[in-house]
């Protein structure tokens, strides 16, 4: 019984440290926050960001990338659609854990892959 018990223990705080481990991602839409305060920041007009599409976060080493489609308003007005790939690194000492330190558009990542 106490075998069987610890065993379930171990497993429990294994699913813990790996759900703490990734960036933080909103409940709402999937976003990561490093995201959401990066595009807030880089973004002509930050309020008219509409996230279409979130994708699940992909590890590479200790980073992290996200695909996030969304539209946004450009210099004249108009809502623009784009794709995007978003690599987060691990930051220390800082309120968020991980912060955007490159983007690529999904096209040039995804041409980057196939080669």
């Amino acid at each position: 019984m106490k075998r069987k018990s610890l065993t379930i223990l171990l497993i429990i705080l294994c699913f813990v440290a790996i759900a703490f481990s990734q960036p933080e991602k909103s409940s709402w839409d999937g976003t990561a926050y490093c995201i959401k305060d990066y595009l807030k920041v880089n973004l002509h007009d930050p309020q008219s960001l509409k996230i279409q599409d979130t994708y699940e976060f992909m590890q590479a080493g200790e980073d992290y990338l996200q695909r996030i489609s969304y539209r946004a308003k450009n210099a004249f007005g108009a809502y623009i659609y784009t794709d995007k790939v978003f690599f987060m690194e691990k930051v220390y000492g800082k309120r968020r854990k991980y912060e955007v330190y490159s983007v690529l558009d999904y096209s040039t990542f995804k041409a980057y892959l196939n080669k």
